[in-house]
C-alpha cells in the first residue's frame, strides 16, 4: 500500500513539474514574441518618420529654390 502510495505522489509531483515547465516555456515564447513585434513596430515607426522627414526636406528645399529662380 505505502509503495503504491509513494508512486501516486512521485507520478503527481512528476506531472506537477511538467506543466509548471510547459508555463513557464510558454509565457517565455510569448513574451520574446510580443518583444520581437514591438522592436518591428518601433523600428517601422522610425523609418516612416526618417521618410517623412526627408520628403518635407526636398519639397521645402525645392520651394526655396523656386522661389529664389522667380525673384532673381
Amino acid at each position: 500500500m505505502q509503495v503504491v502510495v509513494l508512486v501516486v505522489v512521485v507520478v503527481v509531483v512528476v506531472v506537477v513539474v511538467v506543466v509548471v515547465v510547459v508555463v513557464v516555456v510558454v509565457v517565455v515564447v510569448v513574451v520574446v514574441v510580443v518583444l520581437m513585434v514591438v522592436v518591428v513596430v518601433v523600428v517601422v515607426v522610425v523609418v516612416v518618420v526618417v521618410v517623412v522627414v526627408v520628403v518635407v526636406a526636398v519639397v521645402v528645399v525645392r520651394a526655396l529654390v523656386e522661389e529664389d529662380r522667380t525673384t532673381r
